[in-house]
């Protein structure tokens, strides 16, 4: 049976094993094999959240409660200094960072392999958003990101936008057609499979970067060194669309985050990186999010408290006290205020249901072809 504009679930695998290299096969696997479970804490998750396991939080999440994911090890680490283990320290460091309602930890992912860990991270982000819940994924390289991407959308009727907040385009520019899934490539490759819709980069800034930039279909981006003032008219038309935001903590200028595994100077400030998560959240439908590429450090944990706090700016989530009522085991205590439950749908398939023939949905416009034409995001690429 066909979903929309999807390819029938039969012939998903098929597809993506045609389409990735041995060499990083992330989307291999057979679809009645168990699924690894994650691994929860009684300590205070992310930001203070309560440590549940999947299963629960698909028992007592209301709409719009958030859903954090670690994961420890690096993917596909290509470019920057490699920071295996940034989720937990992460968590560790941000604990006490409450009190937020409505937000969970589902722990950290368990698989050792990088394409099950990506496997993992897709079917969890898949069930939570079928629960009526915003997954957020904490990991190490950026190529995680696109596992999020995948399992956040996986029955999307149509695909969303990719907007990602980061120093680097991770086009893979530099590299051969079937060697872009890892941190410096993803998105080149996300644009080729049209997994997302169009992808628009926020912050981009690397000398590398901007060197012999080609012209790169329904790709634009909003350099750095555009005004805090400014920033939200350049979004402007992303309104109404529905996107997954990814946070790359070096699209921050190294004087707000120096603890980034691959700093770029004349970044974004955090003042500019909430206002951006807030207009977002006011102003689009945000099905999903991660914050990647953060470096190990015991200092001051300001920082990273600062990007979580945008990350759940980015869902609509607040500081509000907690209470002991927040757990609930009845879904008929929702209020009846608010949106209705989509159906649960089954997750237990493999996640690319985004991989389509050539026949796009293209977003409007003409692409933008140098850097120095996209000071400001005046229409989606096409």
């Amino acid at each position: 049976m066909e979903h929309g504009n999807r390819f029938p679930a039969a012939e998903e695998v098929n597809v993506m094993v045609s389409i990735v290299s041995a060499r990083t096969d992330f989307f291999q696997h057979k679809t009645d094999e168990p699924r690894p479970k994650t691994k929860t804490s009684s300590d205070p998750g992310f930001a203070g959240a309560m440590a549940v396991d999947t299963q629960l939080f698909s028992q007592v999440a209301l709409n719009g409660d958030v859903a954090f994911l670690g994961c420890d090890l690096e993917i596909d680490r290509r470019y920057g200094r490699p920071n295996p283990g940034a989720a937990s320290l992460l968590r560790e460091k941000t604990g006490a960072a409450g009190a937020y309602q409505g937000l969970y930890d589902l722990g950290s992912v368990t698989s050792t392999d990088p394409s099950e860990a990506m496997i993992e991270i897709a079917d969890t982000a898949a069930t939570v958003v079928n629960s009526g819940g915003l997954p957020i994924i904490i990991g190490c390289d950026h190529t995680a990101s696109l596992a999020g991407l995948l399992g956040s959308a996986r029955d999307e009727t149509e695909r969303p936008v990719y907007v990602y907040f980061d120093a680097h385009f991770d086009l893979g520019r530099n590299c051969t057609e079937d060697d872009r899934l890892h941190n410096g490539g993803f998105v080149g490759e996300i644009l080729k499979r049209k997994w997302a819709r169009c992808a628009v980069n926020v912050g981009g800034r690397s000398i590398a970067t901007q060197l012999n930039y080609p012209e790169t279909p329904r790709f634009a981006s909003i350099p750095a060194y555009t005004s805090t003032s400014l920033l939200t008219q350049c979004l402007a038309p992303l309104k109404g669309e529905t996107i997954y935001v990814s946070l790359d903590a070096d699209v921050l200028d190294p004087a707000f985050a120096p603890n980034v595994a691959c700093p770029e100077p004349g970044g974004l400030s955090l003042e500019a990186l909430h206002i951006c998560c807030r207009w977002l959240n006011d102003n689009c439908r945000v099905i999903g999010a991660d914050l990647m590429e953060t470096f190990p450090h015991q200092g001051d944990r300001s920082v990273e408290d600062a990007l979580l706090k945008c990350l759940l700016t980015l869902t609509g989530k607040e500081p509000q006290p907690e209470t002991p009522q927040r757990i609930r085991t009845e879904r008929s205590i929702r209020s009846p205020a608010g949106p209705e439950t989509p159906p649960l749908r089954k997750t237990d398939v493999p996640y690319c249901r985004l991989v389509e023939s050539e026949a796009a949905t293209p977003c409007a416009q003409t692409p933008m072809k140098h850097r120095a034409q996209t000071t400001r995001l005046t229409a989606l690429p096409s």
